[in-house]
């Protein structure tokens, strides 16, 4: 994993309150940037991980900061029009529609007070060692092996693209 001076990397079970208030304690910035397990399953699994992570989060006061990294799904269907964050989150599918709850849930919780919530989102990602990815296997590993790239979507529509470490840096 990669780590950041003064960041700690600590391991556990998000989805449990009393360990996310226990790795929180002290901190002064949270960074929430997980996903669920089973992307099959993010609408129930996704939700958790991040009541756990607010739990912690708010424990700390109106005065800790939770940084979120979110992923642009909540933006729904757009019709081919370039994706900006002013556009209102309308989304459509299963997924969209619990990231649209999710951020909800964050932006209430900073409304109220109780934890100050900044929200970043990236799109699709690439990088070495990022395989469950549009770029991942898909491309570059096709790629690599000879064989013809498979894109997702319209390749004739321009599409951006996220590099985690820029991504962790701008988080910062």
């Amino acid at each position: 994993a990669t780590r950041f001076d003064g960041a700690d990397n600590v391991a556990g079970d998000a989805t449990d309150p009393t360990f996310a208030v226990d790795v929180c304690a002290g901190a002064d910035v949270i960074y929430f940037c997980l996903d669920a397990p089973d992307y099959g399953r993010w609408p129930e699994q996704f939700p958790p991980r991040q009541r756990g992570v607010l739990a912690g989060a708010r424990a700390g006061g109106p005065a800790t900061r939770l940084v979120v990294l979110e992923n642009l799904y909540g933006y729904g269907p757009v019709g081919g029009a370039p994706l900006v964050e002013t556009m209102p989150l309308a989304a459509t599918s299963a997924k969209a529609r619990t990231r649209v709850a999710m951020t909800e849930e964050l932006l209430d919780a900073h409304a109220a007070g109780e934890v100050q919530v900044v929200i970043g989102r990236a799109s699709d990602y690439f990088g070495p060692g990022c395989t469950h990815s549009a770029l991942g296997e898909l491309v570059f590993e096709s790629a690599v092996k000879g064989k013809a790239a498979q894109v997702m979507g319209d390749i004739d529509t321009r599409h951006s693209y996220s590099y985690p470490l820029d991504v962790a840096r701008a988080l910062i």
